[in-house]
Parts: structure tokens; sequence; C-alpha cells
């Protein structure tokens, strides 16, 4: 299976975080086929910060206000990837995430949701999260939710068909 990734950013009055995530995103080992950014509503400089970074990868979409569920379903409804690649706009990527999800599609074909584990950054500085420490699949993702992070969006993929099937984010 060949893997195009659609990087889906919900944006919203985020310009003091919005370049630091496209930058981290743009420094990818395995760059994206596409990043479509949804500027859902911002009253700050978000769109135009996202703009003047000038990358033909980038694809900025503007709408009212209408949520973050509504700006990713807004996004995937204008992306051509085979798997969306969440972030939120105030989230950065180690660069080598998007090569780690490729190798984990490549090795769980038939999953609906991939995952990596994921570092908590805040005032007293860059903490690991408490998210399962072993490669593969999650035995039962609801129970295992109960004591730890499985999966967040921004340390997430989920396959195109997937989220056709299910029909996108409840808004």
């Amino acid at each position: 299976m060949s893997v195009k990734f659609s990087v889906i950013i919900p944006l919203y009055n985020k310009e003091a975080e919005i370049e630091r995530t496209l930058r981290s995103v743009l420094a990818q080992s395995v760059l994206p086929h596409e990043i479509v950014v949804v500027d859902d509503g911002s009253t700050d400089n978000s769109a135009a910060i996202v703009e003047s970074i000038g990358s033909p990868l980038i694809k900025l979409i503007r709408q009212a206000n209408a949520g973050e569920c509504a700006a990713r379903n807004t996004a995937m409804s204008n992306a051509e990837g085979t798997h969306y690649a969440l972030v939120d706009a105030d989230d950065a990527w180690k660069p080598n995430f998007l090569e780690e999800m490729k190798a984990l599609i490549e090795e769980f074909p038939e999953c609906g949701l991939y995952c990596s584990a994921f570092d908590i950054i805040n005032t007293d500085g860059r903490h690991p999260s408490n998210s399962p420490t072993q490669r593969g699949v999650v035995g039962n993702f609801f129970e295992e939710s109960m004591t730890r992070y499985v999966a967040i969006p921004s340390a997430s993929v989920i396959p195109a068909e997937v989220m056709a099937r299910v029909g996108g984010f409840p808004e």
C-alpha cells in the first residue's frame, strides 16, 4: 500500500504557536502529501502566519467559526491522502513522527488508528506521557485508556477510509 499523508490542522487563534507547528510538519523525515489547515474563524493573525510560510504543501481553507471537529471535517473533505495525520495548531511533532507512522501502517495494515507516545511540555519542562510502552496492537483500547494515554489527536493517524465509514468527527 502506498501511504499518502494528509496532515489535518484545525486552527483557531493560535498565532503564537502555528508557525512552530507547521515547521515541525515541514521538517519530517517523510514529508506529507499535503497539509490542510482550516482557519476556523480566527480573529488574530493565525491565517496570515500560515500564508507567510509559503510552502506549496500547505492548503489554507477559511470558514466561519464552527468548532474544532467541524474544522477537522472540512479539512478531511478537502484532503487527497490515504491517511489523515492529525495535529493541533499548538502542538509539534518530532522529525520522525510520520516515518514511524508509515512503518506502523506497513507493519499493521488492518488497524483503524495509529498512534505513538508523546511528550508533554509545560512550564516544568518536557515529560514523557503515560502511554503504552510496547509496539503493537492494543488489545483492549477502552480498558487501556482507563489508566493511560493510548491515543490523542496530535499523535494519531487515521486511515481515510475509516473516517469515511464513520462519517467524520461529531460536530
